[in-house]
């Protein structure tokens, strides 16, 4: 199992490992540390100096630190070169996916033992780990500078999540106090961390330890809402300063776009069908989603079955997949992601975590042979179409 999950993570990322950055990158660079560091051609234009000045700073402070640590990627290279800056940054946010992959494996199990069993709750959590390293909008949304930021988030809120339900589970306090901590920096790092109290909130109330008195679930699910939208906070601010903020503001805290206009709401069904398969139309031809969308599908379709002996259970999972990616959604940018390019991939990578869970929890849900092989098979799906955005980019 292991052996399959590295060769389909080393299917799809390869062509990453080569090239250097992207013009979006060289923008960025020179926006973040001035002309004097950047390429002549990543100049922009005066007319266009507060754009980008916007963009980096909705970069986070984190991606600011992956900039200024990699002035040397302006020159392009086609072939694989561990020493390139473009290369180190990359495996950089690779490694990061992979730390998020192994934490959120142990927070969908812990989360889903009491109410699935362990042989779920455990196939489920390692195909969720699966489908979210492979997944088609990963490579190309975490080559460039602006990926550090969602890969470090993902990396922060996965472990963060993971240590408060083994902490509770196990009544460890200093893993629940680790949490709060990841929770500060989760903060600090992006304002999608404001899912993070409702989230752990919710999980505090249903999964901690199920068992106890409904009115005890609920008095610490609310202390943990507290105390996690406290530290959420207070690493907003702290990002703040970092970024050279002196003052309290709460567009710092609340930073987001969060209108209810009709067309806000046609972006978002739009960029969750991109989350859920994103096809770069330049590479795949417009027949091709006939297959991917029949094999999405056949890893729904256990859920459609396990449903029958358990509607209650999987109309609640349902309910929070759906609140899931709309917190998310609304937490973030509402940049629109063109299939013709992918250029704004990066504002779908933490939101690609709602798909991919959703299909590892529905692909494991019947028992025997199918629990092992469906995943995989998604697996392998997620791998072709992130190589296949992947070659689209480097192309480009």
């Amino acid at each position: 199992m292991a052996l399959l999950f590295i060769l389909l993570l080393v299917f799809a990322w390869e062509p990453m490992g080569q090239g250097g950055l992207f013009g979006s990158d060289f923008r960025h660079l020179a926006a973040a540390q001035g002309a004097r560091h950047a390429p002549s051609s990543a100049k922009a234009p005066d007319a266009n100096s507060d754009l980008d000045q916007d963009a980096v700073r909705g970069l986070g402070p984190w991606s600011l630190k992956a900039l200024r640590l990699e002035p040397r990627a302006a020159r392009p290279d086609r072939s694989l070169d561990l020493a390139s800056p473009a290369v180190r940054l990359r495996l950089g946010n690779l490694v990061l996916l992979l730390v998020a992959g192994w934490m959120w494996h142990q927070a969908v199990r812990r989360s889903l033992r009491s109410w699935c069993g362990d042989d779920h709750a455990r196939a489920a959590g390692w195909a969720a780990s699966l489908l979210l390293c492979v997944h088609p909008i990963m490579p190309v949304a975490l080559a460039g500078t602006d990926g550090r930021g969602p890969a470090l988030f993902l990396a922060l809120a996965s472990a963060c999540a993971a240590a408060f339900l083994s902490g509770r589970q196990t009544q460890r306090v200093w893993r629940v106090a680790l949490s709060v901590l990841l929770a500060v920096l989760a903060g600090a790092t992006s304002r999608s961390a404001f899912v993070l109290p409702v989230a752990l909130a919710a999980v505090e109330y249903a999964s901690s330890r199920r068992y106890r008195p409904r009115s005890a679930r609920l008095r610490t699910a609310l202390v943990t809402l507290c105390v996690v939208l406290g530290a959420v906070c207070f690493g907003r601010v702290c990002a703040g300063w970092l970024q050279g903020e002196r003052s309290l503001r709460w567009d710092l805290l609340l930073a987001g776009e969060w209108g209810m206009e009709p067309a806000r709401w046609l972006r978002s069904l739009e960029r969750l069908g991109f989350a859920a398969l994103p096809v770069n139309e330049e590479f795949f031809p417009a027949w091709s989603l006939v297959p991917l969308g029949l094999a999405l599908l056949i890893g729904l379709a256990p859920a459609l079955q396990a449903a029958r002996t358990a509607p209650r259970l999987w109309a609640w999972l349902a309910l929070v997949a759906l609140v899931g990616f709309l917190a998310l959604e609304w937490s973030s940018s509402s940049q629109r992601v063109h299939a013709s390019d992918l250029g704004a991939a990066a504002s779908l990578a933490i939101i690609a975590i709602v798909p991919a869970t959703v299909l590892a929890v529905c692909s494991t849900a019947l028992t025997g042979m199918l629990r092992m092989v469906l995943p995989l098979v998604l697996g392998l799906v997620m791998a072709v179409l992130s190589r296949g955005n992947a070659l689209a980019v480097q192309a480009a």
